[in-house]
């Protein structure tokens, strides 16, 4: 039985459009069902907290073919990209092709052929040593240049969400008490969603925004 397509992609913030990882993965004749990207900055990263790459860790099997369209799509760290690749070619037992890196593709090799398993070993190697240099570079950047606008006086930080916080606790009680939803409550207030849940935990802990 042929294996089916996967892919998977990771913008890294919310306002990012995933449009253009999406649209690859259709030209591979990839079904919406099966590509799975993930929404994710800092801390909510982690491989752990990416629930679209759980989801699609869960359902691969062997013979499918996983399509990334980029390395580091599997992890932050050389070590975790490894521990990754080898998760879905040795214990799946999945082909996994990256679209920007075409050594990077096992299909058509067999167990048969250590001389190709071996130079895509060294190729990830060095691959995920370079992703992981990057994620380091892009990081010692922003930091450079935050530190740079606090010096000259113009950095101000993330500018805090606007919220009447009477509203806020109006349309949250009515949702905890199941008058309406919490949907509604996020639509009214015209906030997104991780925003109105940080804003549901200040409420509850009578911090930040609410403190009294």
């Amino acid at each position: 039985m042929e294996g089916i397509k996967i892919g998977i992609g990771r913008v890294s913030t919310e306002e990012q459009n995933p449009q253009r990882q999406i649209d690859a993965f259709h030209k591979l004749g990839i079904s919406d069902r099966y590509i799975f990207v993930d929404k994710c900055t800092g801390k909510r990263g982690h491989l752990e907290q990416r629930l679209e790459y759980q989801r699609a860790k869960a359902i691969v099997r062997k013979g499918d073919t996983v399509f990334l369209d980029a390395l580091d799509r599997l992890g932050r760290n050389a070590k975790e990209i490894e521990r990754e690749w080898s998760y879905f070619t040795e214990e799946v037992g999945c082909d996994m092709v990256v679209l920007n890196m075409p050594l990077l593709d096992t299909r058509g090799r067999t167990e048969d052929d250590p001389t190709g398993e071996m130079i895509s070993k060294i190729v990830l190697t060095i691959f995920a040593w370079m992703a992981q240099q990057e994620t380091e570079e892009r990081k010692r950047r922003q930091r450079g240049g935050i530190e740079a606008a606090k010096k000259r006086g113009v950095y101000k930080g993330r500018v805090p969400v606007k919220v009447d916080p009477y509203k806020f606790a109006a349309l949250y009680e009515e949702a905890v008490r199941g008058e309406r939803t919490h949907k509604y409550a996020m639509d009214q207030l015209g906030l997104k969603r991780t925003t109105y849940y940080k804003l549901a935990e200040e409420y509850k802990t009578k911090t930040g925004r609410f403190e009294q």
